[in-house]
């Protein structure tokens, strides 16, 4: 569930407004934390290609981060960078322009949450997926996650949209 009125703002706007190419700033400096947001675009479905920022700050405090395992275990682009000094932002533009047009062969990635929580999100999926209306606004597997989150911000968009039929 995202809990940042950034994270909820961002979220809101991938999911409903469905952007060509979504470009996610991630400090290298603090992966873990920044990551999260990651996750949850990689649950959208959207089109993602993560810009690695401040590595130098990574490397001075001696932070190792294997870009192409990352890369590969994302399913997406992984663009290393130091914006301040502009590196890697010619390859970054260059990568945003291929997603572009890269449009239907897209690698969707879903991770996995064990047994148990799969079968839920299973079933919820299957009772999204028969309405159309709900399917073609939100990904219906990110939709059921966030159901089993009783994500508020989520819970408050179905009452609307439910109260627009």
């Amino acid at each position: 569930t995202a809990y940042s009125p950034d994270e909820i703002i961002a979220r809101n706007f991938i999911v409903e407004d469905k952007p060509d190419v979504v470009v996610n700033i991630v400090d290298a400096s603090n992966l873990e934390r920044n990551l999260y947001l990651t996750l949850q675009i990689l649950e959208m479905h959207a089109p993602l290609i993560v810009a690695l920022n401040m590595l130098d700050i990574a490397k001075s405090r001696q932070y190792q981060i294997d870009i192409e395992r990352l890369s590969d275990e994302i399913g997406s682009t992984v663009v290393p960078m130091v914006a301040t000094r502009n590196h890697g932002t010619k390859k970054l533009l260059e990568e945003i322009v291929k997603e572009f047009k890269r449009k239907e062969n897209r690698k969707k990635i879903n991770l996995q949450y064990g047994k148990e929580i799969e079968k839920h999100i299973k079933e919820l999926e299957n009772l999204i997926s028969r309405d159309k209306e709900l399917s073609k606004r939100y990904p219906p597997r990110w939709l059921a996650i966030k159901l089993l989150e009783e994500d508020n911000e989520v819970l408050k968009k179905l009452g609307e949209i439910n109260h627009e039929y």
